[in-house]
């Protein structure tokens, strides 16, 4: 069945940008770390920052030219937007005493800013072209991060591949092996990446034609976060690529089996490397180990911290510190000054009420709750002769923002892009669809 989204050859001025800024998520942690390590703080967030420069340059084009867009779906988006952006702003002017304003800018980029891109640049997407290329990359990125995490897992860590940006920060060592970063400042960019991995070979996979390339993607991104001992990025791809290979008809079979393994790996996994030397693990052995350390399981990574910490914090501080407070500069900034400081390195549901409040909270989620109910709404609306050429894009989305409603978004400027770039790709398909009727 040939795609009916405009099969244009050329990637687009905005498809481009986006490509550059997935570069620079993925590399300027290089840069940081073997480049100019040891840096002054301004260039490290020059380099922290230089993702955005793509997408600014996007959005400036985007303004020059606009285009009306001729899909239906951008009106709801940007009523929902506008709603959330109101609530937080609301949020943040009620403890407004303690902004912190590294932080509060971190905190708009990854919960507000990005989603309003991803509505105003996804009209410019040429469709196929941009998506395709877009996987591509996130694919290759994955691959040369599984190749150097691989090299990393097996080294000592004063080599001089696992340095780190700066002598205040070391390299973390876990049943007896280092835990790999890649190209990246931190353990969970290698997360960040399988998951964005996972999400990029299931569109491959889905498509029309099908690109079987996709699983060797999905493959390097498991082994990236599996060379960093990253039990998340394990769960949230797995499941990412089993469901949407399971609601795929025609691919089905290979889901279910993909759901089988990764059940069975957790379910029987220990009696196999129960008595694996911690002096000498490999891969395997090593997540066990660290699995079994940590103590808790799926439920509790998945709703664990919602549970515990969420209810508490509301209680304690139901109109919020201060925007930016709980991102890093704001916490560091707190401990300067001697203020209260709250740290928690497992989910972002009680940091984002520490920051702006109940009311602050509500609008983050609004508007990661609302697009998901227009995206379902949406595709709902279409023919069902022509939901088939949306699918391919729209189930790998649509999960990957289901799971984004238990990921650090807010306080991980990587996912918070790699989600951005995700649904701007998604949006793209529906204003390609829009055109391409109106043109009949």
């Amino acid at each position: 069945m040939k795609s009916r989204i405009d099969p244009s050859p050329s990637i687009s001025t905005v498809g481009w940008c986006a490509i550059a800024s997935i570069l620079l998520c993925v590399f300027e942690g290089a840069a940081r770390k073997w480049l100019l390590p040891n840096s002054v703080p301004a260039v490290q967030a020059l380099m922290y920052f230089s993702k955005d420069v793509p997408l600014a340059i996007a959005v400036f084009s985007t303004l020059l030219h606009p285009k009306r867009p001729a899909s239906t779906i951008f009106g709801p988006m940007a009523q929902l937007l506008t709603v959330g952006t109101v609530l937080v702003l609301m949020g943040s002017l009620i403890a407004i005493e303690g902004l912190n304003p590294m932080g509060a800018v971190i905190t708009l980029r990854n919960g507000l800013i990005l989603p309003w891109v991803a509505w105003l640049l996804g009209r410019n997407l040429t469709g196929r072209s941009d998506i395709i290329a877009i996987c591509h990359v996130v694919g290759c990125c994955a691959i040369a991060n599984a190749i150097l995490g691989g090299i990393q897992f097996y080294s000592p860590s004063d080599h001089f591949l696992n340095q780190q940006p700066t002598e205040l920060t070391s390299a973390v060592e876990d049943a007896g092996r280092l835990r790999a970063s890649g190209t990246f400042s931190y353990i969970t960019g290698m997360a960040d990446l399988c998951i964005i991995t996972a999400w990029a070979g299931a569109v491959l996979v889905g498509g029309f034609p099908r690109r079987p390339l996709g699983y060797i993607y999905v493959f390097a991104g498991l082994t990236c976060t599996a060379v960093a001992m990253s039990r998340s990025g394990l769960l949230y791809s797995l499941a990412l690529i089993s469901l949407v290979l399971i609601f795929n008809s025609k691919l089905r079979l290979v889901g279910i089996a993909i759901a089988i393994i990764g059940l069975f790996g957790y379910g029987f996994g220990g009696s196999f490397f129960d008595e694996a030397s911690t002096n000498d693990a490999g891969i395997h052995n090593a997540i066990w180990s660290r699995h079994k350390a940590a103590g808790d399981g799926i439920e509790d990574r998945a709703f664990g911290t919602i549970i515990s910490d969420l209810p508490a914090v509301a209680a304690e501080y139901p109109f919020g510190v201060g925007l930016g407070s709980s991102q890093m500069s704001g916490q560091v900034s707190a401990k300067e000054n001697s203020l209260t400081v709250f740290v928690s390195t497992e989910g972002e549901h009680a940091r984002v009420v520490y920051e702006v409040g109940i009311l602050g909270f509500c609008g983050i989620y609004l508007v990661r709750i609302g697009s998901l109910v227009i995206l379902i709404a949406w595709i709902q609306s279409i023919a069902s002769d022509d939901r088939q050429a949306k699918y391919a894009a729209w189930w790998p989305t649509v999960f990957l923002i289901i799971f984004g409603l238990n990921m650090s978004i807010v306080f991980d400027h990587m996912q918070a892009t790699y989600q951005a770039i995700a649904l701007m790709c998604l949006v793209s398909v529906f204003e390609m669809q829009a055109r391409l009727k109106g043109r009949r």
